[in-house]
């Protein structure tokens, strides 16, 4: 038997014949006891739920509570599985989420079952007949006291959960996610939709063989469908959906479940959906863009060098030939330039002179003045003369 939850006939024939007695974990029940009151089963139930988890079989005999024989089960024509699970879901709150039935027959018209249910992580539970919480204490389902459902409230809030499933658009595509969010390995994955999904491509396999191990901090997605396509009014995509995982949280060495709502409908009025081809569009557009920028600052820059290039090279200025004449350490041929033509911060720059005598200059050669008279301006000296014949034609 594995993990000593009963699940076959033999099974259950081992256990009388082991006279292996009730206890936390195990308690025997006459098939009768499905017969009367339905409250009865969801105390027992919810009580294992609390505890620490256990197995209730229904259709064996005790004495003492020490199993002696196999009854002869109720019809189950009339009593099936479905409706088992529906008299204890039914009428606990929560609901409980790893919960598990096993219909075994004992005759072509009878069955015993047998009603499994692991140590909770959402306790407590309530029994929605009496609004009491029940908890398994020496061999039957008793009262809990107020303390003791304050203490099962903290154990649900210590137990954070592992997985969260849900929808995100990127690219202007829906995928669906699968994303560990906890602190250990979530394991044997299952997972069930409340509606059959119309996949745009193939759908998924792992959400119907299931995940082995979902390792911490991984995130797997799956494409669900265009964004344009999915929020069509015609489309064939299920906007609206629930998603229950079901999944083994090895910290509390205890199943989980847990259900999410997915609703595409939500992101029409909250992003701007682009198609593939209108996305990559604007991606080129904006590429332009930034290269039309890029050319013009370029362009900017070469047309600031117009001025210092000519027909046969560089145009330089006359403070350049002077850095090139003291580096060089010898005089350069400097071509002569017609005082007449030029303006007198031409003469300032090339003379290194005060303004005002540049502005003498400029209007000395503008009058045609000639070069006898140039030593009675104002601020003229000698030295400045040499060099005023030296880079002008004032001969």
């Amino acid at each position: 038997m594995a993990n000593d939850v009963p699940s076959t006939l033999d099974d259950i024939k081992r256990l009388i014949t082991s006279s292996i007695p009730e206890n936390l974990h195990l308690d025997y029940k006459r098939s009768a006891a499905l017969l009367g009151n339905v409250k009865e089963i969801t105390k027992d139930v919810s009580a294992f739920a609390n505890s620490d988890g256990g197995v209730i079989v229904y259709g064996v005999a005790e004495e003492e509570h020490i199993p002696v024989g196999i009854d002869g089960g109720v019809e189950h024509s009339r009593y099936t599985r479905e409706w088992l699970e529906d008299v204890i879901q039914s009428n606990i709150a929560p609901k409980l989420s790893e919960l598990k039935i096993t219909q075994l027959e004992v005759s072509a018209t009878h069955s015993i079952f047998i009603v499994s249910t692991p140590k909770s992580a959402r306790a407590p539970h309530q029994d929605r007949g009496s609004h009491r919480y029940y908890k398994r204490y020496n061999f039957k389902s008793a009262p809990m006291e107020d303390y003791e459902i304050q203490d099962i409230r903290n154990r649900s809030i210590d137990t954070p959960p592992l997985v969260t499933v849900d929808i995100e658009v990127e690219r202007g595509m829906f995928s669906l996610y699968v994303e560990n969010i906890g602190n250990a390995p979530a394991q044997d994955l299952t997972f069930i939709f409340s509606e059959d999904l119309y996949w745009a491509h193939k759908a998924p396999s792992v959400f119907a063989s299931g995940i082995p191990v979902l390792s911490k901090g991984r995130k797997l997605s799956f494409f669900y469908a265009g964004a344009v396509e999915a929020l069509a009014p015609d489309s064939k995509i299920v906007k609206a959906f629930s998603i229950n995982v079901s999944y083994l949280n090895p910290l509390v060495e205890n199943r989980i479940s847990d259900t999410f709502s997915v609703n595409l409908n939500s992101f029409e009025n909250s992003l701007i959906v682009e198609s593939e081809i209108q996305r990559h569009g604007t991606q080129l557009e904006r590429s332009l863009e930034k290269l039309t920028r890029q050319v013009e600052k370029v362009a900017k820059g070469l047309s600031a060098l117009e001025s210092v290039a000519g027909s046969t090279g560089l145009q330089l200025s006359a403070t350049t030939w002077r850095h090139i004449e003291a580096i060089t350490g010898r005089k350069l041929e400097f071509p002569r330039l017609n005082p007449m033509e030029c303006d007198y911060e031409v003469f300032q720059e090339l003379l290194s002179i005060e303004r005002d005598l540049a502005i003498r200059l400029y209007s000395h050669f503008l009058k045609r003045e000639g070069n006898a008279k140039l030593l009675e301006l104002e601020g003229m000296t000698a030295e400045i003369k040499e060099r005023l014949e030296r880079y002008f034609d004032v001969k």
